[in-house]
């Protein structure tokens, strides 16, 4: 029983420093929480296995002052990187579009001017017309009474 849980342990050390070694050859921050969630070990276990808590802090010491992108970081920013680029073209498109509405809104408000200034006109020709109508009525009626 204590045999089988020496190797068990051992099996455990080995994909803990398996794991510490993979992610220092890919340049990946070397990290507790990202050691958990891949070798699906306690986090307990990382602090406590002295020999595996000295692969971390030797990682870490060897990874001090660097810079690091996690994979799914650069994955998602050239992913936002082309959404943004479409919505700027969709913007774009949307500009030009308004500018053409707003260039015809212009030419409809001119002909609307143009338009109320005619109905101006009929109503003060119909207006005219009536008064004549009015008039020649009643010189019609004072010469046949």
């Amino acid at each position: 029983m204590v045999q089988l849980n020496r190797a068990a342990s051992r099996e455990k050390v080995s994909r803990a420093l398996r794991e510490i070694d993979r992610m220092l050859e890919d340049e990946e921050l070397v990290t507790i929480a990202d050691l958990v969630e891949r070798t699906g070990l306690s986090r307990a276990f990382f602090y406590n296995n002295k020999k595996v808590n000295q692969a971390v802090e030797r990682a870490r010491d060897l990874q001090q002052g660097r810079k690091f992108v996690k994979p799914q970081q650069v994955i998602l920013d050239q992913a936002m990187e082309q959404q943004i680029l479409m919505l700027k073209k969709h913007l774009g498109d949307l500009q030009e579009e308004n500018a053409g509405l707003m260039k015809e809104l212009e030419e409809l408000r001119e002909e609307n001017m143009d338009l109320q200034m005619e109905i101006d006109s009929l109503r003060v020709e119909n207006e005219s017309l009536k008064e004549d109508s009015w008039q020649r009525e009643m010189l019609r009626m004072s010469h046949n009474p």
